[in-house]
């Protein structure tokens, strides 16, 4: 099995993924690709829970392949109630579907061919990382023995949620922990790198722009490097390694070099499912529906699967579970300030109501991790060390750079307004047209669609109607009109414009970076 195990790694995560695919069309109802980009992560994290949960009774492969049935046979019962649509949905999309698959094969095979020059698992806590996957993969039932004191009645007390989802894999692979360990880098690489791509891809609808998006992910890292380079006028003794230590004391990673490193850590193995939160963030954001009432609609269940989500967070890595609520909050109040109608209050009530039922699904499931956790660590501490200006631009400096031209680009006219009021006139918008097939915005002039090759009817006169004029009757006084002012990018959502991607790329893409960084 081990001559094979790349292949049979990737027919098992596809297996998942097309199970959970289903359910993810239903959950991802207001993105384009209906959540597909996440229908892998998806499904690992249920067969992981169900299985770890089936586990306090008894785990092994039977029960695993149990927690997969399930969740088959529940994307079965909505495939049968929504098999039109669905097929409706595969058939406008198939170009995306394959290319998008090939994409995560490509992500995949490429990591596992990095690690089959770099194969081993020494130095750093890598034997860490394999001892914890390693006890979970033998374990016949929860809490997992601990790996170093073999023998004794003490379990893991750690967030070994990431490890039991690569132990899963390895138990039904078969192959040995030493090649599972290579495996699962890949895979994590792949997972986390097509997470991105979706979620770039449900923002904009351009393939592109979802390529780039992974690019600047995982192939950029901060200035450091740079530093270096131009320090030293050459690249001989370049150290890699400082790039990852730029404040004193503090570990400053950046996902190229994680996985470069291939130390298989916790903030590692949740970037998959920190990325389908923020797609679940984004899937929210963008919803026409104001009510917020778990009795309406499919609320309910989108509430408990974005808790659950939200709730393996600190699972899989502790500090990603408050950072994701916080995200769940700041996007409950942008959409209703979007959805409301002027001069209308917000209704606070409802959305408290909905974060706590997330909270309360982010908890409960997890409720017998918690109670066999011990941490080491006790309490918050003040660390004595500043960050530099100079520290924070080589860590941010290059995102820094990209949001302020995005924003002095995009949004010039409302300081031209502040010192030139006479010079803030609109400005001309080029027409454009909607893909009659795939959704996507066709600038005016062009015979075909960019997306998906079909033709589009040509023409279309310029518009003075700009989105971002902006009156100067209408600039901000005093302090509420400032807030208001700041929460101009949101507004851009209340046009009627056919894809509100700018301010939900503000907010998401912001957030996106931000819970990285943990």
């Amino acid at each position: 099995m081990q001559q094979f195990g790349i292949l049979v790694w990737w027919l098992l995560i596809s297996v998942i993924g097309l199970a959970a695919a289903p359910l993810t069309w239903r959950i991802f109802k207001n993105l384009p690709d209906r959540g597909y980009a996440f229908s892998k992560p998806i499904g690992l994290l249920w067969v992981g829970l169900v299985s770890w949960l089936l586990g306090f009774v008894h785990f092994s492969n039977l029960t695993i392949l149990l927690a997969l049935g399930l969740l088959a046979g529940l994307s079965y019962w909505i495939w049968k109630k929504h098999e039109a649509e669905i097929r409706g949905f595969v058939e406008q999309n198939t170009g995306y579907l394959l290319i998008s698959e090939g994409f995560f094969l490509l992500l995949f095979m490429l990591f596992a061919l990095f690690r089959m020059f770099n194969p081993d698992i020494i130095g750093t806590e890598k034997f860490m990382d394999l001892a914890f996957m390693n006890s979970l993969a033998h374990a016949t039932s929860f809490p997992p023995f601990d790996p170093w004191l073999a023998g004794k009645a003490f379990s893991i007390s750690y967030y070994y949620f990431g490890y039991l989802l690569m132990a899963i894999l390895l138990k039904l692979s078969a192959v040995p922990p030493a090649v599972g360990f290579n495996l699962a880098l890949g895979l994590l690489f792949a997972l986390a790198g097509f997470s991105v791509y979706g979620l770039i891809y449900n923002l904009t609808r351009r393939l592109s722009a979802a390529v780039a998006g992974w690019g600047a992910v995982f192939m950029l890292g901060n200035l450091d490097g740079l530093r270096q380079v131009l320090a030293a006028k050459t690249l001989e003794n370049f150290n890699w390694w400082t790039p990852s230590r730029v404040i004193s004391d503090t570990i400053n990673e950046f996902p190229f070099f994680s996985f470069l490193l291939g130390d298989m850590h916790p903030h590692m193995l949740a970037i998959p499912f920190v990325l389908t939160a923020l797609a679940l963030a984004l899937n929210h954001l963008k919803s026409e529906d104001p009510d917020l009432s778990w009795k309406h609609g499919d609320n309910a269940v989108v509430f408990t699967f974005w808790g659950v989500v939200i709730g393996a967070l600190g699972f899989l890595n502790s500090w990603d579970l408050p950072t994701l609520f916080f995200t769940a909050m700041l996007v409950f109040f942008f959409q209703q300030y979007r959805l409301r109608a002027p001069g209308t209050p917000l209704p606070w009530k409802d959305m408290g109501l909905g974060l706590g039922w997330i909270l309360v699904a982010a908890v409960i499931p997890y409720l017998p991790f918690y109670a066999n956790f011990h941490s080491q660590a006790k309490g918050l501490g003040i660390t004595t060390q500043n960050t530099q200006i100079t520290d924070y631009l080589l860590i941010f400096g290059t995102w820094v750079f990209m949001a302020l031209t995005f924003l002095a680009a995009r949004y010039h006219v409302w300081f031209v307004a502040l010192v030139h009021p006479a010079a803030a006139v609109p400005a001309a918008k080029k027409a454009s047209w909607t893909c009659p097939q795939c959704g996507n915005a066709v600038r005016a002039g062009k015979p075909f669609c960019g997306q998906c090759g079909a033709a589009v009817p040509p023409g279309g006169e310029a518009s003075a109607d700009s989105p971002l004029a902006l009156s100067p009757a209408l600039m901000p006084v005093g302090v509420k009109q400032v807030f208001l002012f700041l929460l101009q990018p949101v507004a851009l959502l209340r046009r009627g414009e056919g894809r509100p991607a700018a301010g939900i790329s503000l907010l998401v893409l912001g957030l996106a970076a931000v819970a990285l960084v943990f």
